[in-house]
């Protein structure tokens, strides 16, 4: 593996762990507040950096 797939996979790996993070934040957000007033920056930024990350990595 070269470098420049470890550095994706590293990359997907911590964009997996902020979304898996940021969900819980999320369902209380959205159970406090409803689902306008919640901030899904925590989940929507690293579900699109996991999905750029894996096409990054797959890329030959």
């Amino acid at each position: 593996m070269n470098t420049r797939k470890k550095i994706w996979l590293a990359v997907a790996i911590f964009a997996a762990l902020a979304l898996l993070t940021g969900l819980p934040e999320v369902a209380r957000g959205i159970a406090a507040r409803g689902v306008w007033a919640v901030n899904y920056g925590r989940v929507g930024f690293p579900l699109l950096l996991l999905l750029w990350a894996g096409v990054m990595y797959r890329r030959p």
